[in-house]
């Protein structure tokens, strides 16, 4: 739990009202779409993000460490996301699974499940929280 609440702590002042600021996010998205439309969400409150486009990519980023969240499509094209977050599981990241198609059955070892598109960036934050916070539990 020290990992999680310290996630934060190194927060710069002047966006301390955005929900995610200063927190390392990762975005695994084979969708340019999707992706640069969650990066930008990502990034208005307040995230340092970056953004993969494979599973494999996410899961070897994931491995080195560093994330507070991850955001990962079930439905990538080279393995599933489901698989890359049961490998990421102990990473210490927290893990939103997002689908357009998917009921979250498909990632159940994800802290939370949120479908896409997102209908606000507010709508985007919410989810994130629900990670991080199911993450502390």
């Amino acid at each position: 739990m020290a990992q999680c609440e310290a996630a934060g702590g190194d927060r710069d002042p002047r966006q301390a009202r955005l929900p995610l600021s200063g927190l390392r996010l990762l975005i695994v998205e084979d969708s340019p779409e999707y992706r640069a439309a969650m990066r930008g969400m990502a990034a208005a409150l307040g995230a340092v993000v970056d953004t993969v486009d494979t599973g494999e990519a996410g899961a070897a980023a994931l491995a080195s460490g560093g994330y507070d969240l991850a955001v990962v499509d079930i439905g990538l094209p080279d393995m599933s996301g489901g698989a890359v977050v049961a490998g990421a599981r102990d990473c210490g990241a927290a893990l939103l699974a997002v689908s357009s198609d998917d009921d979250g059955s498909g990632a159940p070892a994800a802290h939370a499940f949120a479908p896409k598109p997102f209908a606000s960036v507010a709508a985007f934050g919410e989810a994130a929280l629900a990670a991080l916070a199911a993450k502390r539990c």
